[in-house]
């Protein structure tokens, strides 16, 4: 009597299912969980809360008030056929502009690496040089948050006065906490991304040749 054998077909892992203590994995999901919130959040911003009118009320708030330049006095150069001075990039549409395009550009990045960490197995140095970009992005928009205004050489500002002064005083509290807020965001962000490029380089000397994490941020 013969007795057959069916071998059992060897189930295929994928390069996500790693060997790894729960304790790394939970870290690392949290800094992912952080970073997508952070992304999604200042997109929603820039996209819908720091409008051109949010952006040109601040102005004008810190022009009253004599903080900085006051848009109002641009009328005063027209009239008389001047050339107005250069908008500050504190309240021009580029700076918007920018910080909305460093949060699509960070986004597209997040799902490169999750799509690599999905398909194949990532190396620590293309983790480190990927965050980098990113980084180097929010690093500018950390500049621009507190790029001056000296556009009135009689009401020059440093920085905004929204940074330097409360924003109960402003007639549009919400507008002023707004900006307020996306500065403290696009920081939180630069401090993240900064940290976990740390912590990478400094395992990618004590470990050269592990990978990186599947689910690292």
């Amino acid at each position: 009597m013969y007795s057959h054998h069916i071998a059992l077909s060897t189930r295929v892992s994928f390069p996500c299912e790693s060997d790894m203590p729960w304790h790394r994995l939970n870290n690392q999901l949290c800094y992912l969980l952080i970073e997508v919130h952070l992304i999604v959040i200042i997109i929603s911003l820039f996209l819908i809360g720091y409008t051109d009118a949010t952006r040109k009320a601040l102005w004008e708030e810190g022009g009253q008030h004599g903080f900085e330049s006051d848009p109002k006095m641009r009328i005063y150069f027209y009239a008389n056929y001047l050339q107005p001075p250069e908008i500050p990039f504190i309240w021009s549409r580029r700076y918007t502009e920018f910080n909305l395009a460093s949060g699509i550009f960070t986004l597209c990045l997040f799902l490169t690496r999750q799509l690599l960490a999905l398909a194949t197995s990532t190396s620590m140095q293309t983790n480190i040089y990927l965050l980098s970009c990113v980084l180097l992005f929010w690093v500018m928009s950390c500049i621009s948050q507190r790029s001056p205004d000296y556009s009135d050489p009689d009401y020059s500002s440093r920085v905004p006065w929204y940074l330097n002064h409360s924003c109960s005083i402003a007639s549009t509290q919400n507008r002023a906490a707004l900006g307020y807020v996306s500065w403290v965001l696009i920081l939180v962000s630069y401090v993240v991304l900064d940290s976990s490029v740390i912590t990478r380089c400094w395992a990618s000397k004590l470990f050269p040749d592990h990978l990186a994490s599947q689910f690292g941020v």
